[in-house]
């Protein structure tokens, strides 16, 4: 019998089937309003994987180039390589998307995925346990850990394909024990770095990152023999990673061809890890609902879907236990060496604990490393999940531990890492407007016509809007994880990425449009409101059906705006807003009110700016504007911007201001070093000089 005959085996199938049940009773029961109206995950970037799942197949069937795409981010279009758009599950999903539509293929996948995964690490806690029982425990505690229900829930289904995982793991295993042929497991390991980078470019790289890392710790502790055996498995890796890069080639080729991003693209320190997090459950699990987890969950750093790193005390316990008993063994000391080292690294650059930030973590030296900066760390916990699904099996397998205890153990650790149970968790309503949904924007557009679609970017989902109408449209805009920086720069985008105003907004709108080569602006009725009266301007009769405002702009109207630059819109909203902002501190101060508590909401509250500019409470905005008090009595004011636009600003203010800080907090002396592109400008004032300064003629 073949050495895989546990892959589909009536025990190995049975195991499957116990999956993909659990998956159906935790998450699929939230999707019983309907698989094309609800999706799992709520998240923001749930809207752009499934516009993926829809792009993929179209560009190869109408023969485009799937990674540079035009019909977003238009006219000039957009790099996919980037985006992790999860090009494998989109061909896979192809005829079920063809058939249902891209919010089917998205639900089914997502259900899949966690059976899959739980599946891939049942096979190899098997492989090393012979025991089902076991195996299927430790298969469940990675297929549904809170990294996947995490990921789950952010609507991050390309991050939750963690299936290959296991299998690279247990390829290694077979070749490291000589229990597979040479060339099969070069071709195996292939075909499994391959599907894992498909469906996850990220999860591709840290898979390596940390195989590699695992070997280096397996030789560090293994003895003659086991040396021996990591270095004949040197070669076949050698040619395993050869042959992924050959077939993977076109891919490499987009992802660097424009040059890898320069910055990281989300912090690290804002998604890692949080200490008190491994004892203490968000709201993805069950016992997360307790008032008293919820509190101190809340202080962790990310969103629900990246506060994952949750193992639960009686899971800690095994562990522990296993470590402890087995400490003279070499594999037990490995894995439990790799559990811990995951770990450390997940908790990224700085120590967080409840909230508390304290001493820097060994993490914080790969944030200047290239590639390795943009990683997330809190989303290595996928592998101190797959290290602790063996260590659980091979404990709950050891017969020399009485059956009660491990009984026990093995109830206690399902309960506490049950998924919450709260359906409603798991699902968000699609929200695809009947005229995209019902084909009814043939009648409304011309076909590769180029809107500007609000909600804008990931406040939305227009991309699913697009990708329900079949392509047919172009946009202005879109949301694909990174924005394009000649997007950045038009202050247009800041607001409608944050859902504020700013001073001129339709001249604003149509210059961005004029320089895009849009005509018009769709804007569902939840969200018409806000911007009414800007769209008023470029369309004084708008038309609306199927949920949705169509504003046409006139010719006439766009050519007044032909030819201005993106940079001219810049200068002029950075200082229509800084000149707000002073004007707004004057008045503050004149009425006597508390300078300590003064911030831009606080300004906008009391009618000293304009309605809906600000939307949070900090003295540094979301959309870029700060305004608050500065050390020694000093009023800071300051708004984001490009050093070019900003530049007319410090000169014209340099004179009155104490100081002049950019890119924020440095001191500005001279020409600025490093990137300042899109960039905090304070600058503080003492009363007399913001009296100066809000004088008429100086404010014109």
């Amino acid at each position: 019998m073949s050495r895989f005959r546990r892959f589909a085996d009536r025990a190995g199938l049975v195991a499957f089937a116990l999956y993909a049940a659990l998956a159906l009773i935790f998450f699929g029961r939230s999707l019983t309003g309907g698989l094309n109206n609800l999706y799992l995950g709520p998240g923001s970037d749930a809207s752009f994987l499934m516009w993926a799942m829809a792009w993929w197949p179209y560009a190869i069937r109408h023969g485009l180039n799937p990674f540079l795409c035009r019909l977003v981010w238009a006219p000039a279009g957009f790099d996919l390589a980037w985006s992790g758009g999860m090009p494998l599950a989109a061909i896979v999903g192809a005829p079920l998307t063809a058939f249902a539509g891209p919010v089917v293929a998205y639900n089914l996948i997502g259900l899949a995925a966690p059976a899959l995964a739980a599946w891939c690490a049942f096979i190899l806690c098997r492989r090393l346990t012979g025991a089902w029982l076991p195996s299927a425990l430790g298969g469940y505690l990675f297929g549904f850990s809170p990294y996947l229900l995490g990921q789950l829930i952010g609507g991050h289904l390309n991050l939750t394909l963690v299936f290959p995982a296991p299998l690279i793991a247990l390829l290694i295993f077979l070749a490291i024990t000589d229990a597979i042929a040479p060339v099969k497991f070069v071709a195996l390991l292939a075909t499994a770095l391959v599907t894992q980078f498909l469906c996850s470019i990220e999860l591709a790289a840290t898979v390596a990152i940390f195989g590699a890392f695992g070997l280096l710790l397996g030789w560090s502790s293994a003895g003659g023999a086991g040396r021996g055996a990591l270095l004949r498995l040197v070669r076949p890796l050698a040619w395993a990673a050869a042959m992924s890069l050959i077939m993977l080639y076109p891919y490499l080729y987009y992802l660097v061809w424009p040059g890898i991003p320069h910055g990281a693209i989300n912090s690290p320190g804002g998604y890692s890890a949080d200490l008190a997090n491994l004892i203490v459950p968000t709201r993805t699990a069950e016992f997360g609902r307790i008032p008293l987890w919820q509190n101190i969950a809340n202080r962790f750093p990310g969103n629900l879907g990246e506060r994952s790193a949750y193992l639960g005390l009686p899971l800690l316990i095994v562990i522990f236990h296993y470590g402890l008993t087995q400490r003279r063994e070499r594999t037990p000391r490995w894995l439990i060496s790799a559990l811990v080292i995951v770990t450390i690294c997940a908790l990224g650059p700085r120590l967080r604990v409840a909230g508390w930030s304290g001493f820097a973590m060994p993490w914080k030296l790969m944030t200047h490393v290239p590639i390795l900066k943009s990683a997330l760390p809190g989303r290595f916990m996928n592998y101190a999940f797959l290290s602790a699904s063996v260590i659980v099996a091979l404990w709950l397998a050891d017969r020399r531990i009485s059956r009660g205890w491990r009984v026990a153990a093995a109830g206690l650790v399902l309960l506490s890492m049950l998924p919450n149970l709260d359906a409603a968790i798991w699902t968000a309503r699609a929200n695809v407007p009947q005229l995209f949904s019902q084909r009814g924007y043939a009648a409304m557009l011309r076909r590769d016509e180029t809107v500007v679609a609000l909600p804008f970017g990931i406040r939305g989902n227009t991309m699913l809007w697009q990708a329900e109408a079949g392509f047919y449209f172009r946009m202005a805009g879109g949301y694909t994880g990174l924005t394009p920086r000649e997007f950045e720069r038009w202050p247009i985008v800041n607001a409608f990425m944050t859902a504020t105003l700013l001073p001129d907004a339709s001249a604003q709108l149509a210059a961005f449009m004029t320089a895009h080569d849009a005509s018009v602006v769709v804007v569902d009725d939840a969200h018409r409101e806000l911007w009414s009266s800007m769209l008023a301007a470029i369309d004084p009769a708008p038309r609306h059906t199927g949920g949705i405002w169509l504003y046409r702009a006139s010719p006439a109207w766009m050519a007044r705006y032909r030819g201005v630059s993106a940079l001219a819109m810049e200068q002029a909203n950075a200082e229509a807003r800084f000149v707000a902002l002073l004007t707004a501190a004057r008045g503050y101060l004149v009425a006597g009110n508390d300078l300590s508590t003064l911030t831009p909401l606080r300004a906008q509250k009391l009618r000293l700016l304009p309605p809906n500019w600000v939307t949070d409470r900090d003295v540094r905005t979301n959309n870029g504007l700060y305004l608050g008090p500065g050390p020694d009595g000093k009023i800071a004011v300051g708004v984001v911007g490009s050093y070019d636009a900003l530049q007319p600003l410090i000169e014209k203010y340099r004179a009155h201001a104490s100081k002049i800080l950019f890119p924020y907090p440095k001191e500005l002396s001279g020409a600025p070093q490093g990137d300042t592109f899109m960039r905090l400008l304070v600058m503080t004032f003492d009363r007399d000089a913001l009296a100066a300064v809000t004088a008429p003629a100086l404010v014109r």
